[in-house]
């Protein structure tokens, strides 16, 4: 009954993994297709939602296709001469998973437009509406990068961890992280259909969106609200002491 939206590339349903799993396209416009942006999204929709090994295999996905690019979006992604691209941009596509009623929106791509005001809109509707967003805090090893969304109030930014525990050294940090998750796993490659690993904040921010959902499923009905939900998630967090650091939240 959780709905995680999902804005990435397109989710290839036809792997095995996917099978009898909830993922529905919501896309507003045509974007082209991107091989390795689609292997992407695909990867974090095994790991939220695949009924063998997904966090949270019950949930729902909404997959929102974002143009990473203003080439990738077709005419129908037009709002107007300044954005050819508009109705495939993240901030357009957080607003539509807000109309559409999802509950956790997940972001694995970074934003490089750090004053854009739709943005800004678009979080703050997104905060108001108890709808949190996920993002995973980027793979330079830098501390406070400006294109993170986790540096933005509203937006929970995740560093990710190695297969061991540790704080992997690939991994942004600095002050947008709110929390950490092991970014390493074992999913299918849509690009040539085998087996093989990934690792990145793009892996562990949709870990954390899938406890999200968890949550939310264990006690959306009974009076409890989205921000007492992310509360408890951050106050028990597993490492810290109690005590936020910038490399794990």
């Amino acid at each position: 009954g959780v709905i995680t939206a999902v804005t990435d590339g397109r989710i290839d349903t036809s792997i095995p993994e996917l099978q009898g799993a909830d993922i529905v396209d919501k896309s507003t416009c045509d974007v082209g297709a991107d091989a390795e942006q689609d292997d992407h999204a695909t990867f974090i929709a095994q790991l939220l939602v695949a009924p063998a090994f997904g966090v949270a295999p019950k949930a729902t996905i909404y997959n929102y296709r974002t143009a990473l690019s203003v080439n990738q979006g077709s005419d129908d992604c037009s709002l107007g001469w300044t954005r050819p691209d508009g109705r495939a941009t993240t901030e357009y596509l957080i607003e539509q998973a807000i109309n559409d009623g999802a509950n956790i929106i997940s972001i694995s791509s970074n934003y490089p437009e750090s004053r854009n005001s739709s943005m800004r809109w678009a979080i703050s509707r997104a905060t108001v509406s108890g709808v949190p967003i996920v993002a995973g805090a980027g793979n330079d090893r830098t501390r406070d990068p400006d294109n993170s969304l986790g540096m933005w109030g509203g937006v929970i930014g995740v560093s990710a961890l190695d297969k061991d525990g540790n704080f992997a050294d690939y991994s942004n940090y600095g002050e947008g992280v709110t929390l950490s998750a092991e970014g390493y796993v074992v999913g299918r490659s849509a690009l040539d259909n085998q087996l093989t690993w990934a690792k990145g904040t793009s892996i562990a921010a949709p870990m954390v969106a899938g406890f999200l959902a968890l949550a939310w499923q264990r006690f959306g009905d009974s009076g409890v609200s989205m921000r007492q939900v992310l509360q408890a998630m951050v106050a028990t967090a597993w490492g810290t002491n109690g005590q936020w650091n910038e490399r794990t939240g």
